[in-house]
């Protein structure tokens, strides 16, 4: 586990983020920007930095002072997990849970199936859910051997890392039948609600709305690059 740095009015706790491509300042707080400087100075990891704030919070400023810029904007969206049911399959696709043997099938169409999200782009691959068997629930959708959708989260809890349809193969049901495959699989872990951070304004939002989620809170996503 990641130690806490920490300086005087300012701390945070460097973790891997995203494909490990950035070290994110997890709960990052600041007093002014004097003391986040001095924090960042003590960070034995170089940049790429990302932090999250709240859009409203005065750190964003200091941060964008700091040489970071912003690239994402989410929403956090929930919903008891018995609201969220099972949806029937397009004829020709299966549901299984994932195998790491899988990989080159699957970072094909994350590759596909990603390419508007910002984290995504930010990040690229790998993003380590190519090697993510037995982790959560993690359902993927298969048309013969060619993988077409895909959903991982943890458990209990029900939050949602990852999910994703690829072009072709989106507004035929996969994505609601894989997010009742989450849901189910919260429900038999004894969780009571499924929970999804997404980007505002992409069909991300418009998905999980359409499934009963709704807003619980926001945050602004900045980084700074090498």
């Amino acid at each position: 586990m990641s130690t806490r740095v920490a300086v005087e009015g300012a701390s945070c706790r460097p973790v891997p983020s995203s494909g490990a491509r950035a070290t994110r300042l997890d709960g990052l707080r600041a007093e002014g920007p004097a003391a986040l400087a001095a924090l960042l100075a003590e960070l034995a990891e170089p940049p790429p930095w990302d932090a999250a704030v709240a859009p409203d919070d005065p750190l964003a400023s200091w941060l964008a002072g700091a040489g970071f810029e912003p690239y994402a904007r989410t929403v956090v969206l929930a919903a008891r997990a018995d609201a969220v049911r099972p949806a029937p399959l397009p004829r020709g696709v299966s549901v299984a849970q994932y195998r790491n043997e899988w990989a080159p099938a699957f970072q094909a169409a994350e590759a596909a199936a990603m390419a508007e999200v910002a984290f995504f782009r930010e990040t690229g691959q790998p993003t380590g859910f190519e090697q993510a068997e037995g982790y959560g629930a993690f359902a993927v959708a298969r048309r013969g051997e060619e993988i077409v959708g895909f959903a991982q989260a943890d458990l209990p809890d029900g939050w949602v890392n990852w999910i994703g349809v690829t072009p072709e193969e989106r507004r035929t049901g996969i994505g609601r039948a894989l997010a009742g495959e989450v849901a189910d699989a919260v429900r038999r872990a004894r969780g009571t609600h499924v929970v999804a951070e997404v980007e505002e304004g992409t069909s991300g939002f418009a998905f999980w709305s359409a499934l009963s989620l709704r807003r619980r809170g926001e945050s602004l996503y900045l980084i700074r690059r090498a």
